[in-house]
């Protein structure tokens, strides 16, 4: 499945202290909706980490569109190019929702936070290891039916974003349109829109026009055996 960061966010592995710190360094920064933190090729001087609201992460595409990489939220960072010696960014990072305040760490800040925090690079590392086993995850579910691919997106968003509503069902504001949605699963709008016909017609998923009541343990039983088949 595409990317959705879950329950490895730089800012869980942080004491206070450490949190209070990084503030102090890198004061936060306030987006609108719809409004680019950074565009494909624009330097890499920052990482963000992300403190309120939802960042999509997205990269062209051959004809002209784009594949939606990972949704981000609170806790979550983002623009680590850096770190990796790139000098450009190859993606985009948009603005989800009004507001997304989000700090950027340029390298010398990050340096000097490292120096005076030690676990700030151990919590990046925890943070970037898991975000390879995502990315593994993910390869290895592009095969599986567009209806699995959209209800383990579904799943994903509901664990990481969704409100509980009873011990089963999560309610979910989902912030992409169909087209969007498309895009996060590498399919397109005409078939994603059918995938969430068939998920409520199995009773896994209710709801319309980005408003949703997820059944996660069935549907995430659903996506299990779906994508084996």
């Amino acid at each position: 499945m595409p990317v959705i960061a879950q329950n490895q966010q730089l800012l869980q592995f942080l004491a206070p202290e450490e949190r209070n710190a990084l503030e102090r360094i890198c004061p936060p920064r306030k987006f609108k909706k719809g409004q680019a933190i950074y565009r494909y090729q624009d330097r890499a001087d920052d990482l963000f980490i992300v403190h309120e609201g939802k960042v999509k992460i997205t990269a062209p595409t051959a004809d002209g569109g784009e594949r939606i990489l990972s949704i981000l939220g609170p806790g979550d960072f983002f623009g680590e190019s850096f770190l990796s010696g790139q000098e450009r960014h190859t993606t985009d990072a948009v603005a989800m929702t009004e507001p997304v305040v989000a700090s950027p760490v340029c390298l010398d800040k990050m340096l000097e936070l490292t120096a005076k925090q030690p676990n700030v690079a151990l919590a990046l590392a925890r943070v970037l290891a898991s975000r390879v086993q995502e990315l593994e995850a993910q390869l290895e579910a592009t095969t599986a039916p567009v209806t699995a691919r959209v209800g383990g997106a579904l799943a994903s968003f509901a664990e990481r974003f969704g409100e509980k509503n009873g011990t089963n069902l999560r309610k979910l504001k989902l912030d992409l349109t169909h087209e969007e949605l498309a895009a996060f699963v590498g399919s397109t709008r005409v078939t994603v829109t059918n995938a969430l016909g068939e998920l409520r017609d199995m009773g896994l998923v209710t709801g319309t026009r980005g408003e949703y009541e997820i059944d996660l343990p069935a549907l995430r039983d659903y996506v299990d055996s779906a994508s084996f088949i």
